[in-house]
């Protein structure tokens, strides 16, 4: 199988946020504001059923939630095969990315299990992702300078600047495109 640029997006947001069920159903469980500004990405790879939600944590209403979902057995096993399944693997499933589209990969990964927090009185940058406490974080670390895996080992991060610059350099080449979530890019501006 080959993919596009979008399709390599929704495939990292997908590693993150993403689920293949026993039957190959294949779902994108996320709040719902964040999969209305990247559906046309999103649609790119599949045409997906939707279901809305809502879910309270201890009486606590959550945001709303959307989760798309689609069966294709096809595309299914073939991601299970390439570290998308219960076992994840960054490595594996970058594996199936063309060399052209990891850059969007690596954003929609961002959107997905990242987090750029910044707190100017503090002086304090970071760039970090989350993942299961099973996740090999080498896809990473192996690919972008000054990422450590936490002690916690459920997520990596960098704190310097330079390698942040870096990261969101390599995943926005021309800046904001228009694809992926608009907010996380923002927050790296308000960074600089």
């Amino acid at each position: 199988m080959k993919f596009n640029e979008k399709q390599a997006y929704t495939l990292g947001f997908m590693f993150a946020d993403g689920h293949i069920n026993k039957v190959n159903c294949i779902s994108i469980d996320c709040v719902s504001v964040d999969i209305e500004n990247i559906s046309s990405t999103l649609y790119s790879l599949l045409d997906w059923n939707v279901h809305k939600s809502h879910r309270d944590r201890n009486g606590v209403m959550c945001q709303p939630q959307t989760m798309l979902y689609k069966g294709n057995k096809e595309l299914a096993l073939y991601l299970k095969k390439h570290g998308y399944g219960p076992n994840r693997n960054g490595n594996l499933a970058l594996s199936i990315i063309p060399k052209k589209a990891k850059h969007m990969w690596f954003r929609g990964y961002l959107d997905g299990d990242g987090c750029l927090y910044y707190n100017k009185k503090n002086y304090l940058r970071q760039l970090a992702f989350s993942g299961p406490h099973t996740l090999d974080w080498s896809f990473i670390m192996n690919n972008f300078d000054g990422f450590y895996k936490h002690s916690n080992s459920l997520s990596c991060r960098t704190s310097k600047l330079d390698n942040i610059v870096s990261f969101m350099n390599y995943i926005y080449p021309k800046g904001y495109d228009g694809v992926g979530l608009y907010r996380k890019y923002n927050k790296y501006e308000l960074m600089l």
